[in-house]
């Protein structure tokens, strides 16, 4: 099984403007990126020329475990506060 390969943004925007100029078939065999990849950033082309982080991130921001409980950090406090107020010893 072949490695996983990860490429910067900008030679991703790269790839599109040749997809753009010479085609998918042609910058695949120039390229050696895999079909299914360039199909992918041709799909989400917007994303990618639209990104405005650094050109030498590999992935474009959000990815990533999503928080369970979006006031979590709000709910620690409260909890802290009502220990402290009434005086409750944890065992």
């Amino acid at each position: 099984m072949r490695a996983k390969r990860s490429f910067k943004m900008q030679y991703k925007r790269e790839v599109l403007r040749m997809v753009a100029t010479v085609g998918i078939d042609e910058t695949i065999k120039q390229s050696s990126v895999p079909r299914w990849t360039v199909r992918d950033w041709v799909k989400n082309e917007d994303k990618i020329t639209s990104f405005s982080g650094s050109q030498k991130s590999k992935a474009m921001k959000g990815q990533g475990r999503k928080e369970m409980i979006p006031f979590s950090h709000t709910l620690v406090l409260y909890m802290k506060n009502e220990r402290r107020d009434n005086n409750v010893s944890v065992i």
